[in-house]
């Protein structure tokens, strides 16, 4: 089965992807002794509690489609930012180039993909319970969860409640997020933890109705650098993050490969800082979508 899935995703992925060496290694199956599930949420919090914010860079790759489902893969680099809990600055560039922007404040949330389709998809989260899973490619508050950087609360009867179970053949705590409807039971989102590392294997995030709305596999330990300007003496703790992420949104079929080349709590300047991660007074774009307006579909 896991062989399955692999082939399946390495089918789904764009030329550029499919063809690349890096792909996610099998684990071995792990027999040896485990942790409970406070002890295990105690590691993950300990790394990513060190992780507030967090600027890198990285190489990407992705495909996605327009409203009349055409196509576009763009490949390059650009620049990741972070910092807890809903504030996110994603570029893309190609020589010469903007390809996309990603970005998320506290109150709203946008898109840019200038080459060919050249759109800019912005909302309000107060209003985001509203969106049609298929009017924006990529939202960016599902690649936030899928960072992985959050802190697990503690407090394990709070909805949305976790459970554990340990996979053997996977190597993996598998956390599963659910909250009540009133009549049921319905799981939110799904995480595998690598038995070793703590880091996320899959993260796998769910609508209400059960589907899936992005699913994606993360390994490759990296370093996160600690903030340049942390007072001497601090207590540094050296963090982790994933390096490589595959990522893929079904309701636009949108693939995305996103592997970070370097990463840091801060950079020499202090960024990010809320200048980073201001909603763009100007887009750039030539098309204007508001998605709290409804769509053609009264949505």
């Amino acid at each position: 089965m896991r062989l399955q899935l692999v082939t399946i995703f390495a089918m789904l992925l764009p030329p550029f992807l499919s063809g690349c060496a890096c792909l996610p290694p099998q684990p071995q199956a792990y027999f040896g002794a485990t942790l409970s599930m406070d002890q295990v949420v105690q590691e993950i919090n300990l790394n990513n509690g060190a992780i507030p914010s967090l600027s890198a860079t990285h190489n990407f790759a992705a495909k996605v489609f327009d409203d009349k489902g055409a196509a576009h893969e763009f490949s390059g680099d650009g620049t990741l930012c972070f910092r807890r809990d809903r504030d996110l600055l994603f570029i893309g560039q190609a020589p010469g180039m903007d390809i996309f922007e990603i970005g998320s404040n506290r109150e709203r949330y946008w898109v840019k993909v200038v080459p060919q389709i050249d759109t800019f998809w912005h909302g309000r989260y107060d209003r985001i319970d509203r969106l049609a899973p298929d009017r924006i490619p990529v939202r960016p508050d599902l690649i936030l969860e899928v960072l992985g950087v959050g802190r697990i609360d503690t407090n394990f009867l709070a909805a949305p409640v976790p459970t554990m179970r340990f996979n053997n053949e996977e190597a993996a705590y598998q956390f599963l997020w659910s909250v009540s409807l009133g009549d049921r039971w319905v799981p939110v989102k799904e995480i595998w933890y690598d038995v070793a590392t703590k880091l996320p294997r899959k993260v796998i995030l769910y609508a209400p109705d059960g589907r899936i709305l992005v699913r994606a596999n993360l390994w490759g330990p990296l370093d996160v650098a600690p903030d340049p300007n942390a007072p001497p003496g601090a207590d540094i703790c050296v963090p982790h993050i994933n390096r490589h992420f595959d990522l893929f949104f079904p309701d636009t079929k949108s693939l995305m490969r996103l592997d970070l080349t370097g990463a840091r709590v801060r950079n020499a300047a202090g960024a990010p800082n809320d200048r980073t991660f201001r909603f763009p007074k100007e887009s750039g774009a030539g098309r204007q979508i508001d998605l709290d307006a409804p769509d053609d579909a009264g949505h």
